[in-house]
């Protein structure tokens, strides 16, 4: 039995790696390509669609190819890439453009540096852009043909076909927003505000009234509330006259705003008959009648998943509820990505129970025992985990654990390798390398030596913080 689970415990990494249709030998290939590369260039950004690496030198950016070839030159400010690395948007002192792969100009640097209303997370979300040029916004596909001409003030994709448009009327010296369909015909007529959420489309009037559009336009609740929560589990609360209710996506009052069962406070729906309250700076939950179901006695509610709620008493205690309010467990603190929610879909989160941490998955289900002596977020799908002074292990969303050694910190640099460090203490420099999903790395033994050190006097020093 002994024999069958080392087996198993051998082939994991193999079975990660191969899971992203990478071999071990195509692996090893480029990881001794970033290690060249690393002698040439200041800084290595990332690798994409397998053969390509955004690099930098002397503040200029570009890219190359694992062999060195130069695909778009080193003369940029910034290379950001996009369409997993089908397209490289080229910044240059106020312009930007876009090339596509093989180094060829899609997209003339000739827009405006200022970016896109749509921010750099996901640049060609359904396939478009939003591009600026002369101060006015348009839309724009992966091939760089106009979708959109340049002729507004701001535009907002909402998906593939709609779009949000935003101008400013001297005469009532407020903007006013539209939504409209990509080849210009209006689906909702001009509005206050207007914004979006999986289904339904949020619009504000010029009395500051609030109402629900579906997206062919059709009004589902008239600009009547004077305010709207954005929907969780299917529920959002409204505010009318000072008294609070809620509704549903189909703008149905499932608790009406004229019997104000909250007392005019603001209820966080977790399900129909769960909702998450403050009163007298305490948190608790009450039922769909007011009814307490949570006492209020926590001090912080992150909001939770679609399937359980987490309210916070203090700074270290964590309580987590399922949605008919029963007590599951409890945690000395939980740590999720600073920049998600733990209502967004990001698959591991870690907890720490007893001094000792792990990771569970959306639905609190538990991915990696709390065993580990610390947790650092990688991306949603890897934690690094703290196995002792001297390393760290890399665990996935199926539990595995992919590589293990002295490693402080860990980024994804794609197609299965990170790049992995240690901090810089005094005057020492940061080192740091490459590891793969077979655990294969571009670090030699003495730095791996060095780096172990580093390990030990961190923990050490985070003691001594400690104490």
């Amino acid at each position: 039995m002994k024999r069958i689970a080392l087996a198993i415990a051998l082939l994991l990494p193999l079975l990660a790696a191969a899971q992203n249709g990478i071999s071990k030998k195509q692996s090893r290939y480029r990881l001794d390509a970033l290690k060249r590369l690393e002698q040439t260039y200041h800084s290595l950004i990332g690798l994409y669609s397998g053969d390509l690496v955004v690099v930098g030198k002397d503040n200029r950016y570009g890219v190359v190819d694992l062999e060195g070839r130069t695909v778009i030159p080193l003369q940029y400010d910034q290379v950001v890439p996009a369409l997993n690395g089908e397209r490289f948007l080229l910044f240059s002192d106020t312009l930007m453009g876009i090339a596509d792969r093989s180094g060829r100009m899609v997209v003339p640097l000739e827009y405006d540096y200022r970016l896109y209303a749509d921010g750099v997370s996901d640049p060609f979300r359904y396939g478009l852009i939003v591009m600026s040029k002369g101060g006015k916004y348009g839309v724009l596909d992966s091939a760089g043909r106009t979708v959109v001409p340049m002729v507004y003030d701001v535009v907002w994709l909402v998906d593939s076909n709609l779009m949000i448009l935003q101008g400013y009327d001297p005469q009532i010296t407020q903007p006013y927003e539209t939504l409209m369909q990509l080849d210009g015909d209006t689906v909702i007529p001009t509005h206050r505000y207007i914004s979006w959420d999986e289904d339904l489309i949020y619009v504000q009037n010029n009395k500051k009234l609030w109402g629900l559009y579906d997206r062919s336009g059709r009004v589902v609740v008239a600009c009547q509330y004077d305010h709207i929560d954005y929907l969780h589990n299917g529920l959002a609360t409204v505010k009318k006259d000072g008294r609070t209710g809620v509704i549903d996506s189909r703008g149905r009052e499932v608790i009406p705003v004229a019997e104000d069962r909250f007392g005019g406070k603001r209820p966080y729906p977790q399900t129909r008959n769960l909702f998450v309250l403050e009163k007298d700076g305490r948190i608790g939950a009450v039922d769909s009648l007011g009814n307490t179901v949570i006492p209020f006695e926590y001090d912080f509610n992150p909001e939770g998943s679609a399937s359980h709620l987490v309210l916070v008493r203090g700074d270290t205690a964590y309580f987590l509820f399922d949605t008919t309010g029963r007590l599951v467990c409890t945690y000395d603190n939980i740590d999720w990505d600073s920049e998600c929610e733990l209502s967004e879909p990001q698959l591991l989160f870690a907890v720490c129970r007893n001094g000792l941490w792990g990771l569970v998955d959306t639905a609190w289900r538990e991915v990696a025992p709390c065993i580990y002596k610390g947790a650092d977020f990688v991306d949603g799908h890897h934690w690094l985990m703290r196995l002792d002074e001297n390393n760290s292990c890399l665990i996935d969303e199926q539990g595995q654990v992919l590589f293990k050694g002295p490693y402080r910190f860990a980024y994804p640099f794609g197609d299965g390798i990170w790049r992995v460090e240690t901090g810089a203490y005094g005057g020492d420099i940061v080192l740091g390398g490459y590891v793969d999903a077979y655990g294969q790395t571009t670090l030699d033994c003495k730095t791996l030596r060095t780096m172990k050190r580093r390990m030990r006097e961190f923990a050490k020093m985070s003691e001594a913080f400690q104490d």
